[in-house]
Protein backbone atom coordinates (compact mmCIF):
# COMPACT_ATOMS: atom_id res chain seq x y z
CA UNK A 1 0.00 0.00 0.00
CA UNK A 2 1.30 3.37 -0.68
CA UNK A 3 0.14 7.09 0.71
CA UNK A 4 -1.76 9.43 -1.51
CA UNK A 5 0.35 11.66 -3.71
CA UNK A 6 -0.97 14.92 -2.44
CA UNK A 7 -2.47 14.10 1.07
CA UNK A 8 -1.44 15.36 4.22
CA UNK A 9 1.19 17.86 2.46
CA UNK A 10 5.16 17.51 1.76
CA UNK A 11 5.44 14.47 3.56
CA UNK A 12 9.07 13.90 5.94
CA UNK A 13 11.77 11.91 6.17
CA UNK A 14 11.38 12.02 9.93
CA UNK A 15 9.17 9.11 11.64
CA UNK A 16 6.89 10.42 14.29
CA UNK A 17 7.14 8.40 17.94
CA UNK A 18 3.44 7.27 17.25
CA UNK A 19 4.49 5.35 13.60
CA UNK A 20 7.44 3.80 15.33
CA UNK A 21 5.25 2.32 17.74
CA UNK A 22 3.14 0.59 15.25
CA UNK A 23 6.43 -0.24 13.27
CA UNK A 24 7.80 -1.66 16.06
CA UNK A 25 4.75 -3.93 17.02
CA UNK A 26 4.36 -4.84 13.52
CA UNK A 27 7.68 -6.94 12.03
CA UNK A 28 6.16 -7.74 9.01
CA UNK A 29 5.95 -4.44 7.30
CA UNK A 30 9.08 -4.30 5.14
CA UNK A 31 9.67 -0.74 4.13
CA UNK A 32 8.16 2.71 5.57
CA UNK A 33 8.77 6.00 3.96
CA UNK A 34 6.85 9.19 4.69
CA UNK A 35 7.10 10.77 1.66
CA UNK A 36 4.20 11.18 -0.75
CA UNK A 37 3.96 8.77 -3.83
CA UNK A 38 2.98 5.91 -5.52
CA UNK A 39 3.43 2.44 -6.19
CA UNK A 40 3.48 0.95 -9.91
CA UNK A 41 3.66 -2.55 -10.13
CA UNK A 42 4.36 -4.76 -13.26
CA UNK A 43 3.03 -8.19 -13.30
CA UNK A 44 3.50 -10.83 -15.72
CA UNK A 45 3.33 -14.72 -15.51
CA UNK A 46 7.12 -14.80 -13.46
CA UNK A 47 7.06 -11.88 -11.05
CA UNK A 48 5.34 -9.44 -9.46
CA UNK A 49 7.15 -6.18 -9.21
CA UNK A 50 6.47 -3.10 -7.15
CA UNK A 51 8.24 0.17 -7.40
CA UNK A 52 7.30 2.75 -4.30
CA UNK A 53 7.49 6.18 -6.50
CA UNK A 54 8.35 8.90 -3.95
CA UNK A 55 8.29 12.90 -4.61
CA UNK A 56 10.30 15.21 -2.26
CA UNK A 57 7.08 17.48 -2.31
CA UNK A 58 4.05 18.47 -3.71
CA UNK A 59 3.44 21.83 -2.73
CA UNK A 60 4.21 23.25 -5.50
CA UNK A 61 4.92 22.03 -9.16
CA UNK A 62 7.95 19.99 -10.23
CA UNK A 63 9.17 17.60 -8.19
CA UNK A 64 11.13 15.34 -9.27
CA UNK A 65 10.38 11.79 -8.91
CA UNK A 66 12.36 8.40 -7.57
CA UNK A 67 11.89 4.89 -7.17
CA UNK A 68 12.64 4.65 -2.98
CA UNK A 69 12.35 0.93 -3.27
CA UNK A 70 11.87 -2.16 -5.39
CA UNK A 71 10.47 -5.85 -4.20
CA UNK A 72 9.52 -8.68 -6.06
CA UNK A 73 7.40 -11.96 -5.96
CA UNK A 74 8.51 -14.64 -7.88
CA UNK A 75 6.63 -17.32 -9.15
CA UNK A 76 7.61 -20.62 -7.08
CA UNK A 77 9.65 -18.66 -5.24
CA UNK A 78 8.13 -18.15 -1.31
CA UNK A 79 8.58 -14.60 0.18
CA UNK A 80 8.85 -11.07 -0.82
CA UNK A 81 12.65 -9.63 -2.23
CA UNK A 82 13.84 -6.09 -1.50
CA UNK A 83 15.59 -5.08 -5.07
CA UNK A 84 18.74 -3.11 -4.73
Amino acid sequence: MSSSITSGGDGSDTISPATQVTLDENPHIRYFKGRRGYVRCVVDRDRWQADFRTVAYVSTPGAPISTDASFIVEDRRPGLQQLV
